[in-house]
C-alpha cells in the first residue's frame, strides 16, 4: 500500500483519515481528563431525571427527551462513560471544525489536541460545565 502519491505528492486517504481519528480520539482523552481525575463522569441533581427518563422512555414534565435519548443511544445501556466520550467526542470535532475554518491557511491536525490541552488547562474545558458534566447544558455550551 502507497502511502504517498507519488505523482500529487499527497497522503494516501486511508492514512489521512486514521491520523485525523487518532488526533480527534486524543483530544477527546484530553477532554475527558477532569472525569478521569473524578472517577466517575461528573452528575448533578438533574442527571437522574434524564438518565431514568431515557431509559424508561418517559417523559418528564420540567425536562425535555432529546438528551434523556443521546443518553440511552451513546451509552449503549452500558456505561455512563459512553456518553461522557461521545460527548467530549462531539466537543473535539466541533473545535477541530473551528480551527480548520479559523486557521484555513496553515491548519495541521495536531494543532487540535495541543489547543485543546491548553484550553483545558487554562479554562477549565474539561470542568463543569461542558464536556465532562452528564447534563443537557452541554448541548448549549457546545452549539
Amino acid at each position: 500500500m502507497k502511502i504517498w502519491n507519488t505523482k500529487k505528492g499527497r497522503m494516501n486517504f486511508k492514512i489521512r483519515f486514521v491520523i485525523y481519528f487518532v488526533y480527534l480520539l486524543w483530544s477527546t482523552f484530553i477532554l475527558m481528563g477532569y472525569s478521569f481525575y473524578n472517577g466517575y463522569p461528573v452528575i448533578l441533581s438533574d442527571s437522574g431525571t434524564y438518565i431514568n427518563s431515557g431509559f424508561e422512555l418517559t417523559v418528564s414534565w420540567d425536562r425535555p427527551i432529546a438528551y434523556s435519548l443521546f443518553i440511552v443511544l451513546s451509552s449503549f445501556k452500558i456505561s455512563l462513560w459512553l456518553t461522557i466520550f461521545f460527548q467530549c467526542l462531539i466537543t473535539a470535532f466541533i473545535i477541530d471544525e473551528f480551527l480548520k475554518l479559523v486557521l484555513s491557511f496553515n491548519y495541521k491536525h495536531f494543532h487540535t489536541p495541543l489547543i485543546i490541552f491548553i484550553l483545558v488547562f487554562i479554562t477549565g474545558l474539561s470542568t463543569p460545565p461542558l464536556s465532562g458534566l452528564l447534563t443537557d447544558s452541554f448541548q448549549n455550551s457546545v452549539a
